[in-house]
């Protein structure tokens, strides 16, 4: 009876948009259906207890979050929610920013907000050097002084930042637990079918 009490209490004090907790309700209802119907409601139900906190949670938590992050990115679909697995009501739900799109220049004040994905920091220095090679020529650029060398120099630098971001991309990939772990999904998963992991696999599945 703990967790049912405190969703109540939670619910009643204002805390969360009762719009969004209905839509939480719905998944609970779908959830409790689906397992009454399968005959396993009894052993899901601790889990189906724990989603719907979660959901509760993340609803909070994007609703905090959404209108600043936005405002920084410049994107109305930058801020993402990952809820924890929980046990109690208000626990810590995770907020990752999927877009930076214009926020590079603020990257500081979007990493104290969220969790930027790993190759976000790389990707924003990439993009602003890049932002800053351009911004040498803007003045000649669609002029007669732009000269075929200095468009050579240009595209030069163009392409040194490139290389320099790819290996670090490449770096960045080769050390992101995430991949490793999908990697070894998908080697497990074609072993257990019988099909040989190529290295085309491991190119696709960023095998490491």
């Amino acid at each position: 009876m703990k967790i049912p009490l405190l969703l109540i209490a939670l619910l009643s004090s204002g805390a969360f948009d009762f719009a969004l907790a209905g839509e939480c309700k719905n998944v609970r209802q779908q959830g409790e259906n689906v397992t009454r119907k399968a005959g396993t409601y009894e052993q899901m139900k601790d889990y189906i207890d724990r989603n719907y906190q979660s959901c509760l949670c993340r609803s909070e938590n994007y609703k905090e979050f959404k209108e600043e992050v936005e405002a920084i990115t410049g994107s109305p679909n930058a801020a993402n929610t990952n809820g924890t697995d929980i046990n109690i009501v208000g626990a810590h739900c995770e907020i990752v920013i999927a877009k930076v799109e214009t926020g590079c220049e603020n990257i500081n004040a979007l990493s104290s907000l969220g969790k930027l994905e790993h190759y976000q920091r790389e990707d924003c220095r990439w993009a602003l050097e890049k932002l800053n090679i351009s911004r040498e020529y803007e003045d000649v650029v669609y002029t007669d002084s732009f000269t075929d060398s200095m468009r050579d120099e240009r595209n030069k630098r163009f392409q040194a930042a490139d290389d320099e971001h790819a290996q670090n991309r490449l770096e960045l990939d080769k050390s992101n637990p995430e991949y490793k772990w999908e990697c070894k999904k998908y080697q497990d998963m074609f072993a257990k079918e019988g099909i040989t992991f190529t290295e085309e696999h491991r190119a696709r599945y960023k095998c490491y």
